[in-house]
C-alpha cells in the first residue's frame, strides 16, 4: 500500500470512536484503491464515489448506529468517571473545561442577577453534574434541587452537600422522569451532547413539569439548522431558535464571555417563559446527517465543486 494514501485513509478514519465502524470503514477503503489507481473517466470515478457512500451508509445501519438507542446513562457515566468533557478541573471538577470558578465568572454574576430581578425561589439544575461552581450560588438559592442521570454524581453530590439545608438531590433521567416544578429550570452543557430528539424530550418533560423559566444554552450558530448529533460527534452548536426545534425569541441572553472548544463557539444561554415553547419539533427537518457529519468533517479536501465524499475524490488526485 502507498504510504501516501495509507496516510490519507488514516486521515479519513481516525476521528471515528467506535472501533468497529472505523475499522470496517478503512478496510472497505482499502479495497476501493484499485479503482482509483486505474485512468478512468470522472464520471466512472465519480459514480464509484456514490456506491462507496451508499455502502458507508449500509456499513453503519448494519452496526446499528441508531442515535435515538444510545444508553444515557451510560454514555455520561462514562463522560464523568474518565473525565472526558475537558478533565478534572482545578483539581475538583469532573464536569469539564466550562466548570472552573474562572470560566463561570460572569456566568455567576449574571445568574444572580436573573435570581433576583425575576424573583426566583425554586432552581432545578439538570444536570447539575458535580456542582463544583455553582455551590457559590447557594447562599442566593432559597430552594435548590439537583438532578442528574449518573447515580454515581448524586452519590458523591449528597455526601459533600448533606449538611446543607436548601439543597435536595436526586437521581433521574431528564428525558422520562418526573420534575419538580419549579421557577427556573437551569440546563447547562447537556443538550449539545444529545440527539435532536433526545433534546426535545427532555424540552416536553421540563413543559409537562408547569415550571415558569427555563435557562438552556442556545449557542448563536449561524448555520440555519441544527446539525443532529450521533456518536461520531463529542459535542455540537445548539441553536433553540433554529429548526427543527423552532423556539421564539428569548427574554434575553447570557453572553458567558468563554470559547467552547468543543463546539466551536462562545457559550450562550438564553432564557424562555416555559408556556411559550413548542411541545414538538418539525420531523421533517430532523436530520441525522450520519454521512453527512462524515462529509463535514473532511470538506477541507479538495474539489468542492463535486458535492460527494471529499476525501475519497482526494485519491483521485494522486491515483
Amino acid at each position: 500500500m502507498d504510504k501516501n494514501i495509507e496516510n490519507i485513509i488514516n486521515d479519513i478514519v481516525w476521528w471515528i470512536p467506535n472501533t468497529k465502524l472505523r475499522n470496517s470503514i478503512r478496510n472497505f477503503l482499502y479495497l476501493q484503491i484499485d479503482i482509483f489507481q486505474k485512468n478512468l473517466a470522472i464520471e466512472e470515478k465519480i459514480k464509484h464515489i456514490e456506491i462507496i457512500e451508499e455502502k458507508l451508509n449500509d456499513i453503519m445501519t448494519t452496526l446499528n448506529m441508531d442515535i435515538t438507542s444510545y444508553d444515557i446513562k451510560k454514555q455520561f457515566g462514562l463522560m464523568y468517571e474518565k473525565c472526558l468533557c475537558g478533565g478534572k478541573i482545578e483539581g475538583e471538577s469532573k464536569s469539564g473545561g466550562g466548570s472552573s470558578i474562572e470560566i463561570t465568572t460572569i456566568l455567576r454574576t449574571k445568574l444572580i442577577d436573573i435570581i433576583n430581578r425575576y424573583n426566583i425561589k425554586t432552581f432545578l439544575d439538570a444536570p447539575c453534574g458535580d456542582m463544583y461552581w455553582i455551590k457559590e450560588l447557594f447562599p442566593y438559592i432559597e430552594n435548590y434541587i439537583g438532578v442528574d442521570i449518573v447515580p454515581d454524581v448524586i452519590k458523591e453530590n449528597k455526601s459533600k452537600f448533606a449538611h446543607i439545608s436548601n439543597v435536595n438531590l436526586k437521581n433521574l433521567d431528564l428525558m422520562k422522569d418526573d420534575l419538580d416544578k419549579v421557577d427556573l429550570v437551569f440546563c447547562r452543557d447537556c443538550i449539545q451532547h444529545l440527539s435532536n430528539i433526545q433534546t426535545q424530550k427532555i424540552i416536553n418533560n421540563i413543559i409537562r413539569s408547569g415550571s415558569k423559566y427555563l435557562l438552556i444554552s442556545s449557542h448563536s450558530n449561524e448555520s440555519n439548522y441544527n446539525r443532529d448529533k450521533n456518536e461520531y460527534i463529542v459535542a455540537k452548536a445548539l441553536n433553540l431558535e433554529k429548526p427543527p426545534f423552532n423556539f421564539p425569541k428569548p427574554i434575553e441572553y447570557i453572553e458567558e464571555g468563554t470559547f467552547d472548544k468543543w463546539i466551536g463557539y462562545n457559550r450562550r444561554m438564553a432564557l424562555w417563559e416555559i408556556s411559550s415553547l413548542p411541545d414538538q419539533i418539525r420531523s421533517d427537518q430532523i436530520r441525522s446527517d450520519q454521512i453527512m457529519v462524515y462529509k463535514e468533517y473532511i470538506q477541507s479536501y479538495n474539489n468542492l465543486k463535486i458535492k460527494k465524499l471529499q476525501s475519497i475524490l482526494y485519491l483521485k488526485n494522486i491515483a
